[in-house]
């Protein structure tokens, strides 16, 4: 029990640390994982108008955050339904903001602002 269990434990918390990375997508995924958010966007329907892509990354950071602003075009439930089809089945993206807005009354079409950021692997 003495090096070798010494250094099972040393290595359990590197090894926790490594499997949550590994379920990040590396940077040179980007496009696919665009591409992916686009499709649930079709999937229901939406309209997207052009957005708005930032690429945040600090020096020595393990990750890097892509922050996306999308307006899009459609009912409550086909922008609800897109944000839940993303945040279901995309876990390296958060929702940072959720904006409606009517511009008339009896028109069923809203605009939404949706804001996310993917989380990437900057380096592999």
């Amino acid at each position: 029990r003495s090096v070798s269990a010494h250094a099972a434990r040393a290595s359990a918390p590197a090894a926790k640390l490594e499997s949550f990375y590994s379920h990040f997508p590396p940077a040179k995924k980007l496009p696919d994982e665009l591409a992916r958010v686009y499709g649930f966007a079709d999937q229901q329907g939406l309209q997207l108008q052009q957005g708005e892509y930032r690429l945040v990354h600090e020096p020595d950071a393990r990750l890097s955050r892509y922050q996306v602003t999308l307006p899009v075009r459609g009912s409550y439930t086909q922008v609800r339904q897109f944000v839940a089809a993303v945040m279901n089945e995309m876990p390296a993206v958060s929702l940072d903001d959720l904006k409606f807005e009517k511009k008339q009354i009896e028109d069923a079409t809203l605009e939404a602002q949706v804001r996310m950021t993917l989380f990437l692997l900057a380096k592999e």
